[in-house]
């Protein structure tokens, strides 16, 4: 796990540094196995909107009129672990628009933490452990797929300075 090396190193190197980590990605790309990775055996606060469908014998049922509450849930969890400046905070959720972001950005701005978006693709055709229809996981990656930034929102000014380089 490279990622987790290069954002630790970012991290480790300055003492008042903290992330929080969101990852992204359709259903059953493998964010959550992907978050417990870094999370370094319980090291780091791993949190998705997943869990509140988790019930107490480990069965996962979901509802989508409690979806809602799951990610209020999710974001509450997120500012308790920064209330206690955890060093890094991982959130596992699809975050397919990029305003199911923004409440964590907020929340990243308030308490001083640094946000990284790391993108989980499902190039080995893992099955969804919530049986997720195939029609819902591509609507999904549509989704995402228009809603990746790759660049600046200043692309305008990123051309205008590599214009007047080359000049």
């Amino acid at each position: 796990m490279r990622i987790l090396l290069k954002i630790w190193r970012f991290v480790s190197g300055r003492s008042n540094y903290k992330v929080v980590i969101l990852i992204r990605g359709v259903s059953g790309s493998g964010k959550t196995t992907l978050a417990n990775h870094l999370a370094r055996n319980g090291r780091h606060p791993v949190m998705a909107a997943d869990d509140y469908f988790i019930q107490k014998d480990g069965t996962y049922v979901w509802s989508a009129d409690k979806l809602g509450q799951a990610h209020k849930e999710c974001e509450n969890r997120c500012k308790k672990s920064m209330q206690r400046k955890k060093r890094m905070i991982l959130v596992n959720n699809t975050f397919t628009k990029a305003k199911s972001m923004k409440p964590y950005f907020k929340l990243a701005d308030t308490h001083g933490y640094i946000v990284f978006s790391i993108i989980v693709e499902n190039r080995c055709n893992t099955i969804n452990t919530h049986n997720v229809p195939a029609e819902t996981i591509l609507d999904m990656a549509d989704t995402l797929r228009n809603n990746i930034k790759l660049v600046s929102d200043d692309i305008e000014q990123m051309r205008s300075n590599i214009n007047t380089t080359r000049t």
